[in-house]
């Protein structure tokens, strides 16, 4: 299979009278509506002012007409792919947009507020609220999809201002350095014994160690996001006898390429993963033939028929790695893994140019803030205070016990 995987242009995912069923599904696989959605004035027309009903239908409804604001974020959908994405738009990313975009829009209905009368005082407010309910990152995140959201509305004339182009964005609490949250060295070496499959026992167990850790590798030893992970196919490997030369052919955001070199470590585990993989039958789907799938124990009992592994799947796996070692607290997830090897790659001595181009940023920026964060550790002022970890003397830690003898007073030894 070509490694040209390309997106389809805007023109060419417009949906047309003639358009097939077969263009009707790939069309909603890019978030486009396969029929015009109304004016989303025409749309607010018909909110209720003040109710507690539910604003989409509930799941298992069906021959049921649309609700007005599942037509309005369907539009929304349709605006963020041509406009924004250029086409380009992930499925995933989209269904964020729409999900922060139908929270925003409850909330208004909860407060009888009508989206055609939303002032900036309105929208700080709103701000506020995903303060209180939300991390400073994922308020801020959702607050872009609401900017977002009446940009495109007014721009296209379907309401009369645009009350969110003079309100900041939320600003992160935290310091920029801070948010990179990583996991330590120990804590990777215990990850990788417990995905090790000699360590397992029942054959299930072993199966899901041979898949897991060749993943946990490329993530942790390599710096694949999670997305890159779940996307990579079979046939996005070169695996060279000599293990010298062995590559991978990463597919990242918006669809851009790049090509990383292999570790033997990292292929020995894809290999030993690819001989189990071999025996399951794995049926291709329309990207390729999966290299990470679900594990179906009830098919055979050994995982057969999987399909390709899904990031929420993904994300429970690596959470459970996190649990059993200890490293998983607020704001420790997949994405710590591939912090974790930017920065010990850098603490270890690696090249930053060749570390911004094998784990896929467009910038040296980025990469700057982890040459930072390394800069910090090792220049720790604690570490020149080493005279406080000379035990003290035996005779010395002796005559402050005799000194200090009453009956509430802790004796000091020389290890204390």
């Amino acid at each position: 299979m070509s490694h040209d995987r390309k997106r389809a242009t805007p023109a060419a995912i417009m949906p047309t009278a003639r358009s097939t069923p077969e263009d009707m599904d790939r069309h909603m696989a890019h978030g486009i509506p396969s029929r015009p959605i109304m004016p989303i004035t025409a749309a607010i027309s018909r909110f209720p002012a003040h109710t507690d009903c539910e604003l989409l239908p509930k799941q298992g409804k069906t021959g049921l007409p649309e609700s007005p604001i599942e037509e309005v974020l369907k539009q929304f959908q349709y605006w963020m792919q041509l406009d924004v994405a250029n086409g380009t738009a992930s499925a995933s990313t989209l269904r964020a947009y729409s999900i922060d975009a139908q929270q925003y829009l409850a909330h208004l209905q909860k407060h009888g507020i009508n989206l055609t009368f939303v002032t900036g005082d309105v929208l700080k407010e709103y701000q506020g609220y995903l303060l209180q309910h939300f991390r400073a990152s994922t308020a801020s995140r959702k607050f872009t999809s609401v900017r977002r959201f009446h940009e495109m509305a007014f721009a296209h004339g379907q309401l009369p201002s645009n009350p969110a182009a003079h309100i900041k964005s939320l600003v992160a609490r935290t310091d920029r350095h801070e948010q990179i949250q990583c996991i330590s060295r120990l804590q990777m070496q215990k990850i990788l014994v417990l995905s090790d499959e000699q360590y397992q026992h029942t054959a299930n167990e072993k199966i899901k160690a041979l898949r897991d850790n060749p993943m946990l590798l490329l993530t942790m030893r390599h710096g694949l996001r999670e997305v890159e992970l779940v996307r990579l196919n079979i046939e996005d490997m070169s695996l060279q006898r000599d293990g010298e030369n062995s590559t991978l052919r990463v597919c990242g955001r918006n669809d851009t390429q790049r090509t990383i070199p292999l570790v033997l470590q990292t292929q020995v585990a894809i290999e030993k993963w690819l001989a189990t993989h071999s025996l399951m039958h794995v049926e291709p789907d329309e990207d390729g033939t999966p290299l990470f799938i679900s594990l179906h124990w009830g098919d055979s009992g050994h995982g057969k028929g999987g399909r390709r592994l899904s990031t929420r799947g993904l994300r429970k796996t690596i959470d459970e790695y996190l649990e059993a070692v200890g490293a998983k607290t607020r704001g420790i997830s997949g994405c710590a893994l591939r912090h974790s090897f930017a920065m010990w790659s850098l603490f270890e001595g690696a090249d930053p140019r060749v570390l911004q181009r094998e784990i896929g940023y467009i910038s040296l920026e980025r990469t700057t803030r982890y040459r930072q964060l390394v800069a910090a550790m090792q220049a720790n002022p604690a570490k020149y205070r080493t005279f406080l970890e000379v035990l003290l003397p035996p005779d010395a830690a002796t005559e402050m016990n005799e000194k200090k003898r009453s009956g509430k007073s802790r004796s000091y030894t020389s290890e204390d």
